[in-house]
């Protein structure tokens, strides 16, 4: 189907999922799935079904980050490992499962958001990288 884009969203909340898609337009369906960036296993499942599905991974863009909002000396190492197994580790890892089907394909593009706040300082944010 030339010109035809399959536009799939995850996140790990499924009420995010359907507020999100409720709000792209185009005409074209969006398929939504369920995935914790901070699971290997929800991202290699999230990965194969979408492979599966369509058959390649084009274009991956990754916003997947949260942060905990409190001050720098109240940060936990919970705290800390959660920021970090979603905004860095998950990002990796995502970002390698799908190059794995990228490179074999030949080509492949990926973008990675790591906050939509860098140009605005805020209070209470410490651990985001």
């Amino acid at each position: 189907m030339a010109g035809e884009a399959h536009v799939i969203i995850a996140s790990r909340d499924a009420n995010s999922l359907t507020d999100a898609a409720g709000g792209m337009t185009g005409g074209h369906p969006v398929k939504q799935l369920v995935c914790d960036v901070a699971k290997p296993a929800d991202i290699a499942n999230l990965v194969d079904s979408v492979h599966r599905e369509f058959g390649r991974i084009d274009t991956l863009i990754n916003v997947a980050g949260v942060n905990r909002r409190k001050p720098a000396l109240e940060v936990s190492e919970d705290d800390y490992d959660f920021v970090m197994d979603i905004n860095v580790k998950g990002a990796w890892l995502l970002a390698q499962a799908v190059g794995r089907h990228q490179v074999r394909a030949g080509h492949g593009s990926q973008i990675n958001i790591s906050s939509l706040n860098n140009d605005k300082p805020l209070t209470n944010v410490a651990p985001t990288p």
